[in-house]
């Protein structure tokens, strides 16, 4: 509710535009570089597996996303059109990865940058949350 909903094509530049956009727009509800860096760590490793895995490559996509940004909280959701996959976010699956592999290490990037991350029942829409810093973070 209040927020806004966008197509945006599925290539590295209008991935970092919008990016850009969410993050003056985060600075302008008064959240710090540290949060900010922490969110758009999160987001450029969920479009890049939107691309990657539910677009198989192909940035020629779009990408659905939509998000709104107050002081309070910070909600954005990104979906692709691919046919999705059962996400494994918790601590356990993140740490069963197996020694040395760089899978899944996007997903547990995202995990550790943000304060909620849920998925739909497909697997093909994202949804993170981030709470502002407490005090005494940067």
């Amino acid at each position: 509710e209040g927020g806004v909903e966008r197509t945006i094509p599925g290539s590295e530049s209008s991935r970092s535009e919008w990016i850009g956009a969410v993050l003056d727009e985060a600075a302008s509800h008064g959240h710090g570089d540290r949060w900010r860096l922490e969110l758009r760590l999160a987001l450029v490793e969920a479009l890049a597996n939107a691309v990657e895995h539910g677009h198989a490559g192909d940035e020629s996509r779009s990408l659905s996303v939509a998000w709104r940004i107050r002081p309070e909280k910070a909600a954005l959701r990104i979906a692709d059109g691919g046919s999705g996959f059962v996400p494994r976010i918790d601590p356990e699956s993140l740490a069963s990865r197996p020694a040395g592999s760089p899978r899944g290490r996007g997903l547990e990037m995202i995990v550790g940058s943000v304060d909620e991350v849920t998925y739909n029942r497909d697997g093909n829409r994202l949804t993170l949350v981030k709470y502002p810093a407490r005090p005494g973070e940067i």
